[in-house]
């Protein structure tokens, strides 16, 4: 597989409601919450049948935002590779070696624009 692969996806659950979490015995437990499962879910049935990136790997990813409020943007890759892992779209974001998150401009529901091209490393 050669080239940058596109892929439009919507925008993610923040990190605050990917995870869930409860406490047994003084621990806390963390765990994929309802909102991540459903986003991870949503992306595996846009992309059904993906070829499946198995080589180190740059992701570049245009965050078009949903609304002006103030947000963190390193809090959507965790969302975004796990779900492109559960998709099959990568085997294991592991294998990402190069991470690029650009702030767009707001639009309605927000998106995400994700390009994913394998690295020649000889």
């Amino acid at each position: 597989m050669t080239g940058k692969k596109f892929f439009e996806l919507p925008y993610p659950p923040s990190v605050n409601h990917y995870w869930g979490q409860y406490a047994i015995k003084k621990r806390i437990i963390m765990f994929v919450g309802k909102k991540g499962i459903a986003y991870k879910q949503k992306v595996k049935d846009l992309y059904p049948n993906p070829v499946t990136f198995q080589t180190r790997l740059r992701i570049e990813i245009y965050a078009f935002m949903p609304d002006k409020r103030v947000r963190d943007i390193d809090n959507l890759s965790k969302c975004l590779l796990d779900s492109l892992v559960h998709a099959k779209i990568i085997l294991d974001d592991s294998l990402v070696d190069e991470l690029y998150i650009k702030r767009e401009r707001v639009i309605k529901g927000g998106k995400l624009d994700v390009y994913i091209e394998e690295l020649n490393n000889e």
